[in-house]
């Protein structure tokens, strides 16, 4: 890349780093099915190795430079990291369950104060497997054999998480982009790939604004509808899944594009229409499925056969939770990392080229709390 006395030139066409994305939704979908069906007659067990397969696949079809990532996780790691994390959980219940009943109906006080107080433990494990997640998947992953890399602190991630996390709520959600900026720049400036370290130097300012419209369509909305009716607070359920998606797509643009590799620059294009329309066509398709599989059940009730009706709801609830994952995956999930591929440039390849292995040791057990909580899309 030509410098000027100015500072680095804008990058030419061609000389920034390549990401494409080959997959195809066809091929993946029939391993969303096959491994959907026998996470269903395994009773679940099977799910490790469906995840671990799902995710070769989507990391082999990412290319940088022409040369594939490589995933090395393995579906035993996974395992042994939920057993982990179902030994956290556990005691946690626990706890929560013995003070819930030694309270009694008059304690309305104490009992909101546990609730939010659960609330708040759950949230933050929550956040804290969202690390570990990135962490595990990050060791798994090497491009030219290289391998990627989380360092920080689980503990104070956990307490940064928790202290956003309180501030959020006392701020009614005002405070959600500043959580969001702090937790990405936590991440991403312990975040390397190879012994080259990424970095960040975004605001939460700037998400500010697109924020504000988010926060203030329900709030009008169910504001108008406690005046006129409830036709307004339906369309605020309507129209408040759709604004944060926008909100989401920007946010996203804007994290990666002050994201940095060493000397190089993260710069994103992503857009709202196809994730967008990723979004409807999921919806439409889990509609037509809802209706198609409701219908023989409605026609069984009305006939007054409950032994018949009885089987169709069993069936149907079995067809949904073997469909689920597919039509989610096939459309939305694969749509999302080809987007994220196609818009996303490296204005500097050296960073990619000049980054040498590191001696840093990686996590030996899988995502633990992440698979407990079903974190993460891919």
């Amino acid at each position: 890349m030509t410098t000027t006395p100015e500072g680095p030139a804008p990058p030419l066409p061609g000389d920034g780093v390549e990401i494409d994305f080959t997959g195809r939704r066809a091929p993946l979908m029939w391993l969303l099915l096959k491994n959907s069906l026998l996470t269903v007659l395994t009773i679940g067990v099977y799910r490790f190795w469906a995840k671990t397969r799902i995710r070769r696949y989507f990391w082999n079809h990412v290319r940088i430079q022409g040369d594939a990532l490589e995933y090395t996780g393995l579906p035993s790691e996974l395992f042994i990291g939920f057993l982990i994390a179902i030994a956290v959980l556990v005691p946690v219940g626990s706890v929560y369950g013995t003070f819930d009943a030694l309270l009694g109906p008059a304690d309305a006080g104490p009992r909101t104060v546990l609730v939010f107080t659960n609330l708040i433990v759950l949230l933050t494990l929550f956040q804290v497997a969202f690390y570990r997640m990135w962490r595990y998947r990050l060791t798994r992953t090497a491009w030219r054999g290289i391998r990627f890399g989380l360092d920080g602190s689980t503990w104070h991630y956990l307490w940064l998480s928790a202290g956003w996390l309180v501030l959020v709520a006392l701020t009614l959600g005002l405070a959600y982009p500043w959580m969001q900026v702090a937790l990405w720049r936590y991440r991403v400036r312990h975040t390397r790939f190879g012994a080259t370290y990424f970095g960040f130097a975004g605001d939460a300012m700037a998400l500010l604004l697109p924020w504000l419209v988010v926060y203030a369509i329900p709030a009008a909305l169910l504001a108008l509808a406690a005046v006129s009716g409830p036709e307004p607070a339906v369309a605020a359920a309507i129209a408040t899944p759709f604004a944060y998606l926008w909100y989401r797509i920007r946010q996203g643009r804007y994290l990666i594009g002050h994201t940095r590799l060493g000397r190089g620059r993260f710069e994103s294009k992503l857009a709202v229409a196809p994730l967008l329309l990723a979004f409807l066509a999921v919806g439409a398709c889990l509609g037509a499925l809802f209706a198609a599989m409701a219908m023989p059940i409605v026609a069984a009730a009305a006939g007054e056969s409950r032994d018949e009706a009885a089987f169709l709801v069993i069936f149907f609830i079995i067809g949904f939770i073997v469909l689920l994952p597919v039509i989610t995956g096939a459309i939305l999930r694969f749509e999302l990392l080809r987007q994220l591929c196609l818009t996303t440039v490296l204005d500097d390849p050296d960073a990619l080229e000049h980054a040498i292995q590191s001696a840093k040791d990686a996590p030996r057990y899988g995502e633990g709390l992440a698979d407990a909580f079903d974190v993460g899309a891919i």
